[in-house]
């Protein structure tokens, strides 16, 4: 179809999950992003390899357009990872560590929310908004600078918190 061969499409298939690997549970467009760039495969081929890697259960769609790994998935990994070119898995590297690193863009806005002034700390790379009533303008203002400017892993830290309780929940 989209493959000069099965080898080369089982070559993409390993990329594609080395891939969620290293993005943790990426987002729909990160992790499209990551495939292809640098020519590691077109959107056709993105999509039938994810589609495949899905129907087959080595790959979850969490929340909203999140995906990670299946156990399957994760043995899959170990034991095809031969599979997939040194220079490709390094490059692959390079570039998640790129995307894992970029800072995610951190907003404050003041709104009114059913008559109570709020405190909306809003990040857009996540696309959530954390809404806080607040009574003091003055500890709302320092908030806000504070989300904006200052100490971006610990916030970063506690919207991943949040993510990760809303995408991955606990398995009974």
């Amino acid at each position: 179809m989209f493959f000069d061969d099965s080898r080369q499409q089982i070559e993409k298939k390993m990329l594609l999950l080395e891939g969620i690997a290293l993005l943790k549970g990426p987002a729909h467009d990160i992790l499209m992003d990551l495939m292809l760039r640098d020519g590691r495969m077109n959107y056709f081929e993105f999509t039938h390899c994810l589609g495949e890697l899905k129907d087959s259960g080595l790959v979850q769609e969490t929340g909203s357009s999140h995906y990670r790994l299946t156990e399957r998935g994760e043995n899959a990994i170990l034991y095809f990872s031969d599979r997939v070119e040194e220079e490709a898995l390094n490059a692959l590297k390079t570039t998640a560590q790129a995307l894992n690193t970029q800072a995610p863009a951190y907003t404050a806005e003041w709104s009114v929310y059913e008559g109570a002034q709020v405190l909306k700390l809003l990040h857009s790379e996540r696309g959530l908004c954390l809404m806080l009533s607040m009574e003091d303008r003055k500890l709302g203002e320092a908030m806000a600078k504070a989300w904006s400017e200052q100490n971006k892993s610990a916030l970063t830290a506690l919207m991943n918190l949040l993510t990760d309780a809303l995408f991955y929940p606990p398995e009974a």
